[in-house]
């Protein structure tokens, strides 16, 4: 099984939302669409689903299109961020909705349901009024409703962000779990980085209705496509390579790959550099004289804010707790770069 999207564009009130987007996603394969608001993610969803007829383009689902499908033969089911729950129906009956339209016989969706709340964790909950529920519980049943379909691909539109963090965490190791059980394509629309990298097999990057990146989360966050790319993933200290001049007070080696990067902007991750008292001469290293200025504990880790020597860059380097006694502010330190933690475009 997989899911195909061949050059799909979408224009609306003579907008392009979508630019020829091409995707392919496998049987099993959870995807993690990201990307800044007004991207085109939830277009895309919605597109996906058939809820959007104004497309070009083409969707193929296990070697079939379904483009001129409508929504309910799709095999595909979405969760939105309202999740459009029927108030004046219990639980039992929202989950049984989508069977009913199936045609199954009363005692067939009643072990269905029970099936699908014991899934979700919301055992003996039939009965419950849904403006009863808590937020945790109504994306419970949302959920269980969407897998009542008996999809093939499930389409998540943000549907943790009203959730406290521990809550958001709990309910998407459930969604992972479900994904797995069932063996669904899932497609997850997120502003949640760390919910990205903790579920997705791959991450989706779009920005302004184009495709930019598909990748693993460690390769996005290694080697993104591009500047845009790589700060959305987490902040990227930045260094311009001018000229041969600039090797003085960068104090390179002159048999390092230093050349490689003339004429060019790098970048590296916070938690990428290395912090020493003094020098070390070592040939795979970018080796930087700073003077630290600023020191910030977080509940996770340290930020410690350079100034690069003889130039107006400054540099964050994220350390653990335990290492904020050998730091004091306003000392002359070492920055050392693994070349390979380089990143350049």
């Amino acid at each position: 099984m997989s899911l195909v999207i061949d050059d799909l564009t979408v224009i609306l009130n003579h907008k392009n939302i979508l630019n020829a987007i091409n995707l392919e996603v496998e049987n099993g394969e959870y995807i993690a669409l990201l990307g800044p608001s007004g991207s085109g993610k939830t277009t895309f969803l919605k597109t996906v689903a058939g809820l959007i007829e104004q497309a070009k383009g083409d969707i193929v689902l296990n070697h079939n299109s379904i483009m001129a499908k409508p929504s309910h033969l799709r095999h595909v089911s979405v969760v939105f961020q309202d999740l459009r729950l029927f108030p004046h129906y219990n639980v039992r009956d929202n989950i049984a909705f989508p069977l009913k339209l199936k045609k199954m016989t009363e005692k067939q969706i009643d072990e269905r349901v029970k099936s699908l709340l014991n899934d979700v964790r919301l055992p003996d909950f039939e009965n419950q009024p849904i403006q009863e529920l808590s937020g945790g519980q109504q994306q419970r049943v949302a959920i269980a409703r969407a897998l009542a379909a008996e999809p093939q691909v499930l389409l998540l539109d943000e549907p943790f962000s009203g959730l406290d963090e521990p809550l958001r965490r709990q309910m998407g190791q459930l969604v992972h779990n479900l994904h797995k059980k069932n063996g669904l394509i899932t497609i997850l629309v997120t502003h949640d980085k760390r919910e990205a990298v903790q579920f997705a097999d791959r991450i989706a990057f779009l920005h302004n209705g184009d495709l930019i990146q598909v990748d693993s989360p460690k390769k996005l966050f290694n080697q993104p496509r591009d500047e845009y790319v790589g700060n959305f993933f987490g902040q990227l200290n930045s260094l311009t390579v001018i000229d041969e001049s600039r090797k003085q007070w960068l104090e390179m080696d002159p048999n390092s790959k230093f050349k490689e990067y003339l004429g060019q902007k790098i970048f590296v991750r916070p938690i990428r550099v290395e912090v020493k008292p003094m020098r070390i001469d070592l040939d795979s290293s970018l080796i930087l004289p700073a003077k630290l200025t600023h020191l910030v504990e977080y509940p996770e880790y340290v930020d410690l804010k350079f100034q690069l020597t003889n130039y107006s860059e400054q540099w964050n380097v994220n350390v653990l707790h335990q290492s904020t006694k050998d730091y004091k502010i306003g000392e002359d330190y070492w920055l050392y770069v693994n070349f390979e933690d380089i990143i350049s475009f």
